[in-house]
């Protein structure tokens, strides 16, 4: 599959480190990937089915450094990426290139890996395109871990979300989901938004450090079915996340809906509000928001809720708010130390 945008994926990932940077989450001289040079006819993933490996034993490539004028990488990527799904198979791909379509080989480890329990897929370093959505469905819960959010880009070239999630226990950590690239959407949003990067409807979903960058829908959805004015979802976690998105109105960067139990720590939010709707017993700890506008607010409680705190704040734009719906109140809404990093006040 020739798919002749992949130097688009790169200034992601450079603007990715900046991110992180500014969040003191890692240094400006962070590994970012660089991808090999386009062919005109590339390689088609080829996928593989072995028996049980560990770890240590799957091959790996060469792998390809640029150095800069003062000595440090600034590119190191395998020129061929391996999936790992931890279970009772290894499986390998083709190539993590940002060229190589990695939809389908994705898929089948995710699938491989959720038969049985303790099912870890490990995504190396380097662009991976994929040009679908990538199901979360097994039977067992699964793992989905890359080698960093400056060093595993998944880059969505076409219109749908990256991971969508409707089975328990599942984890997505250390990596960059990228959807704005390919889908950056308009201003005035249009009733249909373009996709946000995850969506999940399950409990036990865990999402943690990740960066991630949407166009002008939401950033990235927990929720439960709709419409919902319970709190069936429980156990989610949301840790160490820089997202970057340019909705506004109700596309919130981080959706937290229908939850019992949610934790969230370390949001950097660059864009949309993050939306707690119909929560119970939630905490939001430490969250650093820039918004599309001035006055935005950085979060966004909507009733029926209650017993939620929200504790070490810092805005660059609006405070939060805190309405009932013609569902229920919102009571029992605690917030603690919440700061403004601009003397402009809204």
């Amino acid at each position: 599959m020739n798919i002749p945008f992949a130097r688009l994926a790169v200034v992601a990932a450079v603007g990715t480190v900046a991110l992180l940077a500014q969040a003191g989450m890692t240094s400006t001289s962070a590994a970012v990937p660089y991808p090999a040079p386009l062919s005109a006819t590339p390689s088609v993933s080829h996928l593989g089915v072995h028996g049980s490996v560990s770890l240590a034993g799957v091959p790996t490539s060469k792998s390809r450094t640029s150095k800069g004028s003062s000595g440090s990488t600034l590119g190191q990527t395998s020129t061929t990426a391996v999936l790992v799904a931890h279970t009772a198979t290894t499986i390998s791909v083709g190539k993590c290139d940002g060229v190589t379509d990695n939809t389908a080989a994705l898929q089948a480890a995710i699938n491989a890996a959720g038969k049985q329990s303790g099912g870890v897929v490990t995504i190396p370093a380097g662009i991976c395109v994929l040009t679908g959505r990538i199901h979360v469905s097994g039977h067992f819960g699964v793992t989905i871990d890359g080698a960093g959010p400056t060093r595993t880009f998944l880059v969505q070239h076409g219109h749908s979300n990256i991971f969508q999630i409707t089975s328990p226990g599942n984890t997505v950590e250390n990596l960059n989901l990228d959807t704005a690239t390919f889908n950056p959407g308009t201003v005035p949003i249009p009733g249909s938004p373009v996709p946000a990067v995850l969506f999940s409807d399950a409990s036990n979903t865990t999402v943690m450090n990740m960066t991630a960058e949407t166009g002008t829908g939401f950033g990235m959805r927990l929720t439960g079915s709709n419409p919902c004015y319970a709190f069936p979802i429980t156990g989610s976690v949301v840790s160490n996340v820089i997202m970057v998105n340019h909705g506004t109105g109700g596309f919130a960067a981080v959706d937290i809906d229908c939850q019992n139990g949610a934790r969230l720590t370390n949001i950097n939010i660059h864009g949309g509000i993050l939306a707690l709707f119909n929560d119970t017993n939630t905490i939001v700890d430490n969250e650093t928001y820039y918004g599309v506008n001035r006055c935005q607010p950085a979060w966004y409680v909507t009733g029926p809720a209650s017993n939620i705190l929200i504790e070490n704040v810092m805005t660059y734009a609006g405070a939060g708010t805190i309405r009932a719906s013609r569902h229920g109140a919102a009571t029992g809404i605690v917030v603690t130390n919440q700061r403004y990093g601009s003397t402009l006040r809204c």
